[in-house]
């Protein structure tokens, strides 16, 4: 099972707490997990190099997401909300993270998305995962066409 529990907490396997992201050179610099509405813009928030990274996808299930302080560069396009060590001082317990599938990202998997973000395709599906991405043992891929 994997959690968010607050910044100075003793970690346990599977435990995440708020940070500084080290890959968004000159955004605000508050602790925090970060997190967006959909996988697309999720994807389209990360940096990737030439390599092929795996990105685990989860729900969480809480009452208040805060809104991003300060510079995000990119907070028009993944609508990114936080959770922040602020945020857990209100929750009565760890934020459980669960998981619900797995995707494969490669530099071909981010072009696609950006051009049908541009296209204004990806924001008019409720259901992401029968629209935009192809589900199969909870693995997700990229079906959408551009």
């Amino acid at each position: 099972m994997r959690e968010i529990v607050e910044g100075n907490s003793d970690f346990a396997k599977g435990q995440i707490s708020p940070r500084i992201p080290t890959d968004c050179f000159g955004e605000d610099k508050t602790p925090r997990v970060c997190f967006s509405p959909s996988v697309w813009q999720c994807i389209l928030s990360k940096p990737i190099d030439e390599t092929v990274y795996k990105l685990d996808i989860y729900e969480i299930s809480v009452d208040h997401l805060s809104d991003p302080v300060g510079l995000v560069a990119d907070i028009d396009m993944t609508g990114e909300k936080w959770i922040t060590n602020d945020d857990m001082l209100g929750y009565a317990k760890p934020v459980e993270l669960k998981r619900i599938g797995r995707v494969f990202i490669d530099q071909d998997t981010k072009k696609n998305l950006k051009l049908l973000y541009k296209q204004g395709k990806l924001y008019a599906f409720t259901d992401e995962a029968g629209s935009v991405w192809k589900v199969e043992n909870n693995c997700w891929q990229l079906a959408m066409k551009i």
